[in-house]
C-alpha cells in the first residue's frame, strides 16, 4: 500500500490504519510502532536529557555546532563547579582536624582527588548508568537530615534569640518576625514532613530501577538486589556516619578528661590574642582563658609563641592562632 511512497507524505492516521490491519491480519507478527517522538519522550530524564534530547533539539535549529558547543560547554563549567565547590567542603572539614595538621596541603589534596577519581571510575564502566542511578537515588538521602538537625540546634539548642542578637551584631539588622516564624516553626515542620514521608515512602516500597531489555528495545522496572540494597543503604548513611563517629570520640574523650577547669562555657568567646581590630567584634560577651600563662607578648607575630599550655604531666602544649 505505501509503495513508492516517501514516509514524509503518508499521513499519521493512514499509517495507524494500516499498522493495526497488519496486526489483525498477521497477529503472530507483531510490529512495533518506532516514534522517535515517544522514544526522546522516554528518554527526557538523567543523562539522555543532555546527551539524546539536547543534542537532537540543537540539529533542528540554525547554527546547530554553535549551539551544541555552548551547551556541552555549559556542562563542564557546571561540573568544574560542582567539584571545586565539593572538594573546598571536604578539604575545609580535613584542614580543621588536628591529627592531618602535619600533612602539607597538596599532598591531602591530591589524596583526596586520587581517592575521588577512583571512585568515579565506577560510572565509567557497563554498568555506569545503573551505579549512577543508584547513587543519584541514595546519595543524598542523610543531607536532609543533617540540615534539620542544623536547624534544631541553631534555633533550640544554642537558641533562637542569642542567633537574632548574634546576626543583628554581624550586620546591623535584625530579622523580623517573618524570619522568626519561618525557622522556629515552618521549616522544621516541612522538614519534619519531608523526612517522615520519605521514611514511610522507603519503607512500604521496594527500591525499583530501569533496565534496558534488549529482547524488547526498551527499559523495564526491576527490584534492585539484596547486595545492591546494601550498598544504597551505606549510601543512605554516608553522611550522617561522620557525625555519629565525631559525637563518639568527643564523648569518649570528654570522659577519660580528668582536667576539666579549661572548658569553654557556652555563650561566651574566649579571647586568645585579641587585638585592637578584634575586641569591637567580640563586645562585652567574651572572656580570657583564665590562669593560662602568656608567651610572646607579640601577639601579631606568626612566630611568637602565643598561649603555652602545661598538662598534668608536664608535657607542653600550644594553643595556635589561624588566620
Amino acid at each position: 500500500e505505501f509503495k513508492n511512497r516517501n514516509m514524509e507524505y503518508i499521513p499519521q492516521d493512514e499509517y495507524s490504519l494500516a499498522m493495526s490491519g497488519f496486526t489483525k491480519i498477521h497477529p503472530q507478527n507483531v510490529l512495533k510502532n518506532c516514534s522517535l517522538v515517544k522514544e526522546l519522550d522516554d528518554s527526557a530524564q538523567g543523562t539522555g536529557f543532555a546527551f539524546i534530547v539536547m543534542a537532537d533539539v540543537f540539529t533542528k535549529i540554525p547554527g546547530a555546532p554553535f549551539w551544541s558547543a555552548l551547551f556541552f560547554m555549559m556542562l563542564l563549567s557546571l561540573g568544574l563547579g560542582s567539584q571545586i565547590g565539593i572538594m573546598e567542603g571536604v578539604m575545609s572539614t580535613l584542614f580543621d582536624q588536628p591529627s592531618l595538621k602535619h600533612i602539607k596541603k597538596p599532598v591531602l589534596v591530591g589524596c583526596v582527588a586520587v581517592g575521588c577519581f577512583s571512585i568515579g571510575l565506577v560510572f565509567t564502566t557497563g554498568a555506569g548508568e545503573y551505579w549512577l542511578t543508584l547513587f543519584d537515588s541514595f546519595g543524598a538521602t542523610g543531607l536532609t537530615f543533617i540540615a534539620f538537625a542544623e536547624l534544631l540546634s541553631v534555633m533550640y539548642v544554642y537558641g533562637h534569640e542569642k542567633f537574632t542578637k548574634d546576626i543583628e551584631t554581624m550586620t546591623g539588622v535584625r530579622p523580623g518576625l517573618y524570619w522568626q516564624l519561618m525557622w522556629r516553626f515552618v521549616s522544621p515542620t516541612l522538614m519534619a514532613a519531608v523526612i517522615a514521608s520519605s521514611t514511610y515512602f522507603m519503607l512500604t516500597n521496594k527500591p525499583v530501577y530501569t533496565a534496558w531489555n534488549r529482547n524488547t528495545a526498551a527499559g523495564e522496572k526491576k527490584e534492585y538486589a539484596g547486595w545492591s540494597l546494601g550498598v544504597a543503604a551505606l549510601l543512605a548513611m554516608s553522611s550522617l556516619i561522620p557525625i555519629l563517629v565525631g559525637l563518639v570520640v568527643h564523648l569518649v574523650k570528654r570522659c577519660n578528661s580528668r582536667d576539666n577547669k579549661h572548658a569553654y562555657e557556652a555563650g561566651k568567646f574566649y579571647r586568645v590574642d585579641t587585638t585592637a581590630s578584634t575586641v569591637p567584634m567580640l563586645g562585652d560577651n567574651y572572656e580570657d582563658f583564665p590562669d593560662l600563662p602568656v608567651g610572646d607578648e607579640d601577639s601579631d607575630s606568626d612566630s611568637g609563641t602565643g598561649i603555652v599550655m602545661e598538662g598534668q604531666a608536664g608535657k607542653p602544649f600550644k594553643l595556635e592562632v589561624m588566620d
